[in-house]
């Protein structure tokens, strides 16, 4: 009986890298992400001023594989380096630290853990609110159910009043309400406009509370502030307005201010500003963050698009504001103003995930995906894209691996020269751009997963 020998048992497996894809020197694209720590993106396109951390411009992202670099010689059209949490971000402030409403009192800067304010009562004030509260962007979750939450330390105060809109042009349009700290009990004490859903408070340390509503407000538009008061009064009215008649017990602290989609709070995501956004025990996800407007990366060279060509993204988009009919390019081949073969998610009154074509001298086509219905991408939630033009046969394209669509595509006769594109649209919302891969060449299946579990294990949910 023959004796079978595996040579290779017990030696390492090299993994595979998406750099593997150019080992016969195909024209192409890859970064391997967006971090400046490893070196290949600049604030210009010289390549002089290298990019160190969040915020700043990028003029010049250079490939760690492939034959094209990508740029932005026009400044103002430079997307933003930014980071955000694994998984997306959930926080919908703008910043989450600094309070910017503020009635019948003063609010001083502490560094408490999780507070970053100290509320103290001013006798002289002539506000007619008694509260501190953050601005918060309702309209981009018109008629959806949200949950706002914070830190607080009430200090001798045994009642903890919260609004979800206690200040701005519709002070009638939210929920108020008030908890007790001592027994655990929720009061609903006003609605308006709005509808009150749930809530909860809970202990986290000593002293320190966290307390959440979930509501939806149908009948709200612009910003509102989401408010909180401490005290031992027991007051209401006939508004979302807090409005104590007393100084409280003692001065309260409040922080970590949190507005997110869903029913129940997640963890708490600190927002600096919108390129800064950090998680405690969650690693950090770096991108390339567009405007919406006219912030795009572009290559120097020109390729043949009547070639086969292969592209994905790992991208995020952040919200249409409640918008239809904006468009975020992904990623492309372009000649000028006319797309040639690009990737896109589009908004007309449901969000969906589009490709485009067009052959040499033909007519643009615009397929939906999947076919006969959309694919409802969450804002603020990392996906991935594929799209490749095999030279005379179809184009296909897939969202998380799944295969979607397949449509017609000739290629013409004369050879198209575009550059390679990153970003653009015509809409009003923001994109991320964690990771992007272009090739002429179509990978086999096996490397196109291969792929797509390398970014689904560093950005997916």
């Amino acid at each position: 009986m023959p004796t079978l020998t595996y040579p290779n048992l017990g030696k390492p497996v090299i993994p595979w890298k998406p750099q593997d894809l150019f080992i016969y020197g195909n024209d192409g694209y890859w970064p391997d992400g967006e971090n400046p720590a490893d070196g290949r993106l600049f604030q210009d396109v010289a390549a002089t001023i290298p990019g160190t951390t969040f915020g700043q411009p990028v003029g010049l992202a250079q490939r760690l594989a492939g034959t094209a670099n990508l740029q932005q010689a026009t400044a103002a059209a430079r997307p933003t380096t930014a980071r955000e949490p694994k998984g997306g971000r959930r926080n919908l402030l703008a910043q989450s630290l600094t309070q910017n409403n503020i009635g019948h009192g003063t609010a001083t800067a502490v560094d408490d853990g999780p507070l970053s304010v100290e509320y103290s009562w001013n006798a002289g004030s002539t506000d007619i609110f008694s509260s501190v509260g953050v601005l918060w962007p309702a309209a981009d979750v018109l008629n959806q159910r949200v949950v706002l939450s914070c830190y607080v330390k009430p200090g001798d105060n045994q009642y903890i009043y919260i609004s979800s809109n206690s200040f701005g042009t519709q002070s009638n349009v939210g929920v108020k309400g008030r908890f007790d700290k001592i027994t655990g009990a929720y009061t609903p004490l006003f609605s308006q406009n709005a509808t009150y859903h749930a809530s909860g408070i809970d202990e986290v340390s000593s002293g320190v509370y966290r307390v959440w509503i979930s509501v939806t407000q149908p009948g709200n538009v612009g910003t509102k502030a989401f408010s909180v008061f401490c005290s031992n009064e027991v007051f209401t009215s006939t508004s979302t307005i807090i409005l104590g008649t007393a100084p409280p017990a003692s001065n309260f602290r409040v922080g970590s201010w949190q507005v997110e989609r869903g029913d129940v709070p997640t963890p708490y995501q600190k927002v600096t500003t919108a390129n800064d956004v950090t998680e405690t025990g969650v690693p950090d996800m770096w991108s390339l963050r567009t405007d919406g407007t006219d912030d795009l990366m572009a290559s120097t060279e020109t390729f043949d698009v009547n070639k086969p060509w292969y592209f994905a993204v790992c991208a995020m988009i952040e919200s249409s504001g409640g918008a239809s009919g904006y468009e975020n390019n992904l990623f492309g081949l372009q000649q000028g103003l006319i797309n040639r073969l690009h990737l896109a998610a589009r908004s007309a009154g449901t969000r969906t995930l589009q490709i485009y074509h067009r052959s040499a001298g033909g007519a643009q086509v615009a397929t939906p995906l999947p076919p006969g219905g959309t694919f409802d991408y969450a804002y603020g939630v990392p996906f991935i894209v594929e799209g490749w033009a095999a030279g005379g046969g179809s184009l296909h394209c897939s969202i998380n691996g799944g295969l979607t669509r397949a449509v017609a595509y000739t290629p013409g006769a004369t050879p198209v020269l575009a550059p390679l594109q990153l970003g653009g649209g015509s809409g009003i919302a923001a994109a991320h751009y964690y990771d992007a891969l272009a090739i002429q060449r179509i990978p086999s299946d096996a490397e196109r997963a291969a792929l797509r579990a390398r970014w689904a294990e560093r950005y997916l949910p």
